[in-house]
């Protein structure tokens, strides 16, 4: 996209820009955990006071989710449990049992936090941030910087002691060439360990799902651990899953760690099956994560010491090494909460901290835990969510240039959604694009891959790929044109290559399935990197870049806009609804190329529950001139076959004492022929009769070779009337050449167009812009495609029709013409009118499609014709801003219309805004003129305006005490 995007990258730019990470001293490595350098002897006074259940305890560390029963307490008060990873809690949750079983617990409590992630996703309500994996993938050093300074934070504030840290994640270790910088973990563990916080490394947990060879998998990776091992990190975190490899041994892990690395820390396992226990505890480890009751284990660890399998000495020796960390992290807690409160107030933003006097303690602790719920629940987090989601997504491979998908005529889409995750926010965000089939399936892959009009998407939804259904996908690609979208599991990739379309997304939530959606049609940029080597066609860095080229859906924030003031919107419809101006409404807003407001108000009718939708159909009149007969009369103009200054002489059949052969295109298109307003049509529109029950002069209630044009339901109109009414246009006399508004200049456009294309005026607008557009719901005569439940009403028409009008034009010439006329019938929805502004705006392009050339909407859109208006759009004056019709910041260069229906339809190129409103205001009375009384258009445009440029993107801080 084009247009206004570069203000808010230039925002973004000056926030982080493209520099790297500021550069940090050399470390001196201190070559073993820090803790390891505790007070030995003051720990093993501690061991001989203890009992057998309390020591065996400290091995266990509970984790769990949501809030927990009360025998966790009891637990932790006998000193059977030695550390908590909870999660699901709110914050104050947390805070409430973090506190409690600390004061619980005879030694410090590890508390430790869910590893791989921002700490924003431990709690439930917090907005949660994309996994490590995925910030790896951001293409931004900087700012992947300050998120791991932003963790060191966070794990202070929240008063965790046991970090599993982003290093070396599960993919990195698979490769045997270890090319990441290891320097910046030592980084990391440095500072963590100035903080007193422990740090532990995932080891391991890739290698049974990638080689069986394990041993060379532990001499790849030896170099880095016993880096890392040096730079002082505390402890090794093994996934059990590790046990069921095949040919490996308990004993193999434990010589790993203790002798050939010579690593002194901690070794934690987390326990998958209670089966494994016996691995696990002659793995050597330290610590047991325990995903439930912790009974069990440690009756195991009992009857294990009791019969031999746990020496008192191997015991003691692993209780050294815990107990040594636990003074260690004590030591932080004791040195960071003095009696003055300095550790609180070092939480809290100045403003508060200010109010929170020295020793009043409970103060403190209100005012820390009020700064973290506020600091977690910081709405500035959305902006950084979505912009790591979005830099996060990797376009690993696209050949043939495949993306961004385009639509093309008989093209059919088939989405298939693989595994048990719900595929829905795709499917909903696919449809904003194209129309399309979506199939579901636990497993198994079955593809028609014969016609060369098809196109699959297929999504794996979190599964692991096995190596048939990736060779049916290689396959199939020789054949077809295919897109994979791979939801979590990186490791899939391994088995594929570059034949096909691959997108990686890191999860499958909600937020990466709707992008992923918008990136496949170029909704979005792809600039995303992997983050590491899977195999000789995926390796780290990989990944391309596409430029944005169609409407993006993002948030508000995106575009340097405060969300809460764009509430007024809902404020300003909300009364409009409840006064009656209209029972329902759809409103867009783009900004930049990407859509901010998104809403569908109210209902379609006033005594009904039907509730609108952004997909519903809106009789949108007047915006029929703009959104039709302008588009066609552009490409014309373009393609040579019209001059905005040919008269109609030149194009029409006139006769040669008709008042119309000299007038201009340009004079039509800018209301400055001086016909009438309306066209001569008053006859028919006097003639019905109410009690009709066959055929009249110019009516039937059913149709027949005569009576062929329909009008509405069971009313048809007799077609060889439309050649009088031409005779009399053409006999119209014009007046005065000062501006007049007419639908008579719409119409004729629409006659020589038709003529000059040898098409109706809504096959050309469909052919050459609706269908390459991908837009399917901007369309003549809806009922032909779409029920009228997808549709909205408007006159309840007792005069002339006798019927509610649904799904028929409710214009009344554009009626008698069979709904398709130069200056109304068309139906549409916001969303696509604002693809087709968005079009406009960015010079007549749009998907990589070159529709129209920048001149040539120049030309149309400006004012330099001889009045205020463009040809065929409308445009602000002095007097009409000055009246209050548009906004006062609105630029000279903003074009659009409105429609008597109760729509309007605005464009500013200076600030690349795009303001779509569509009502059906006239339901059930044409006479209702409330949106008017209330200005209801006008003060959502000045809303719009208002809030342009009141958001700076910043990351939520905690003032942490360094």
């Amino acid at each position: 996209m084009k247009s206004g995007i570069w203000p808010a990258a230039l925002l973004v730019f000056l926030f982080f820009g493209c520099s790297r990470k500021p550069k940090e001293t050399p470390l001196q490595l201190p070559g073993l955990a820090p803790f390891l350098k505790e007070d030995v002897e003051a720990v093993e006074a501690s061991i001989r006071t203890m009992t057998l259940e309390q020591k065996l305890g400290q091995f266990i560390l509970l984790s769990g989710k949501g809030e927990p029963d009360g025998e966790l307490y009891q637990w932790v008060k006998a000193g059977k449990v030695g550390g908590i990873q909870w999660h699901g809690l709110s914050l104050e949750q947390f805070a409430r049992l973090r506190d409690s079983l600390q004061r619980l617990s005879p030694q410090p409590l590890f508390v430790a936090a869910p590893g791989g992630v921002m700490l924003n996703n431990a709690f439930s309500d917090a907005l949660p941030l994309p996994a490590w994996d995925a910030l790896m993938a951001v293409p931004d050093d900087t700012l992947r910087h300050t998120l791991s300074q932003t963790l060191i934070q966070q794990a202070i504030a929240l008063k965790v002691n046991y970090l599993p840290a982003p290093y070396l994640s599960r993919w990195e270790q698979r490769t045997e060439q270890l090319d990441t910088p290891l320097d910046d973990y030592a980084q990391l563990i440095h500072q963590l360990n100035r903080h007193h916080i422990l740090s532990l490394m995932e080891a391991f947990s890739a290698i049974p799902l990638v080689r069986g060879d394990t041993s060379v998998a532990l001499d790849s990776m030896l170099e880095a651990y016993r880096y890392l091992a040096k730079a002082g990190l505390s402890g090794f975190r093994v996934d059990g899953a590790l046990f069921n490899t095949p040919g490996l041994t308990a004993p193999q892990i434990n010589r790993f760690f203790r002798e050939k690395l010579q690593f002194g820390g901690l070794l934690a396992v987390e326990m998958r099956d209670p089966s494994q226990l016996d691995m696990i505890l002659q793995s050597g480890a330290d610590l047991i994560i325990v995903p439930s009751d912790p009974g069990f284990v440690l009756s195991y660890l009992k009857s294990a010491f009791r019969k031999g399998g746990l020496a008192e000495r191997s015991l003691n020796d692993r209780l050294r090494r815990i107990l040594l960390a636990r003074r260690w992290i004590g030591r932080s807690e004791q040195d960071t909460s003095g009696s003055e409160g300095e550790g609180a107030k070092a939480l809290l933003p100045a403003s508060l901290a200010a109010t929170v006097e020295p020793g009043d303690s409970n103060a403190e602790e209100r005012g820390t835990e009020d700064a973290l719920a506020a600091y977690f629940q910081d709405g500035r987090w959305r902006y950084w969510q979505r912009r790591l989601y979005e830099e996060s997504l990797v376009l690993a491979a696209n050949p043939d240039s495949l993306l961004p998908l385009r639509p093309a005529p008989g093209l059919q889409y088939h989405v298939l959604h693989l595994g048990s995750g719900d595929g829905q926010p795709f499917d909903e965000t696919f449809s904003k694009y194209a129309s399309f089939e979506s199939h579901s399936a636990l497993f198994g892959l079955k593809l028609d891959d014969s016609s060369a009009h098809s196109l699959h998407v297929v999504l794996l939804h979190g599964i692991a790929l096995d190596s048939a259904t990736a060779q049916v996908l290689l396959k199939a690609a020789r054949r077809t044109r295919l897109a994979l979208v791979n939801f979590g599991r990186p490791d899939n990739l391994s088995l594929l290559d570059t034949s096909l379309v691959v997108i990686q997304a890191f999860s499958d939530d909600e937020l990466y399935q709707s992008l992923a959606a918008q990136l496949l049609f170029g909704g979005m940029r792809a600039c995303g990197k992997l983050p590491y080597t899977l195999n000789g066609s995926f390796r780290k860095g990989q990944g391309l870049e596409l430029q944005q080229s169609r409407l993006r859906y993002g948030i508000p924030e995106q575009m340097g806009i405060a969300p809460e003031k764009l509430v007024y919107i809902d404020a300003i419809i909300a009364s409009a609804i409840s006064q009656h101006a209209f029972p329902g409404c759809q409103v867009v807003v783009a900004k930049g190329g990407t859509v901010i407001y998104d809403k569908a108000f109210g209902h379609y009718f006033y005594d009904t529950l039907q509730p609108t939708r952004l997909a519903g159909l809106y009789d949108i009149a007047s915006l029929t001139k703009v959104a039709a007969t302008t588009l066609v009369a552009m490409k014309q103009y373009e393609e040579e076959k019209i001059g905005i200054n040919d008269k109609l002489r030149s194009h029409l059949d006139l006769g040669k004492r008709s008042g119309l052969r000299n007038l201009t295109i340009k004079k039509l298109m800018t209301h400055q022929s001086g016909l009438q307003p309306f066209m001569p049509v008053v006859p028919y529109l006097l003639a019905r009769d109410e009690a009709n029950a066959d055929c009249s002069r110019y009516f039937c209630n059913h149709p027949n070779d005569t009576f062929s044009i329909q009008v509405a339901h069971d009313f048809y109109f007799d077609h060889r009337y439309w050649a009088k009414i031409w005779s009399d246009v053409e006999n119209l006399a014009p007046h005065s050449r000062r501006f007049r508004y007419s639908d008579v200049n719409m119409d004729l456009m629409q006659r020589l167009l038709e003529k000059e294309g040898s098409a109706g005026i809504d096959s050309l607008a469909s052919r050459d812009f609706y269908g390459p557009l991908g837009l399917r719901r901007t369309l003549f005569n809806p009922l032909s495609q779409y029920p009228p439940d997808e549709i909205a009403p408007t006159q309840n028409d007792i005069r002339w029709r006798h019927q509610l009008i649904h799904g028929y034009v409710h214009d009344e010439t554009a009626a008698l013409f069979g709904g398709v006329a130069g200056h109304a019938g068309l139906f549409s929805t916001a969303e696509e009118l604002a693809v087709i502004f968005q079009m406009l705006l960015d010079g007549g392009q749009y998907g990589g499609m070159q529709y129209l050339q920048p001149e040539t909407v120049k030309l149309f859109t400006s004012a330099r014709h001889g009045n205020h208006r463009g040809l065929g759009f409308d445009k602000p004056s002095k007097e009409t801003i000055k009246n209050g019709n548009f906004p006062e910041q609105v630029s000279e260069a903003t074009f659009g219309h409105t429609g008597f229906t109760g729509t309007c339809a605005w464009a500013d190129p200076e600030v690349g805004l795009t303001y779509i409103f569509l009502s059906n205001r006239i339901h059930p009375d044409v006479n209702n003129r409330k949106i008017f009384e209330y200005r209801v258009r006008e003060r959502i445009h000045q809303a719009i305006y208002d809030a342009l440029d009141t958001y700076t993107p910043e990351m939520p801080v905690l003032a942490v005490a360094d």
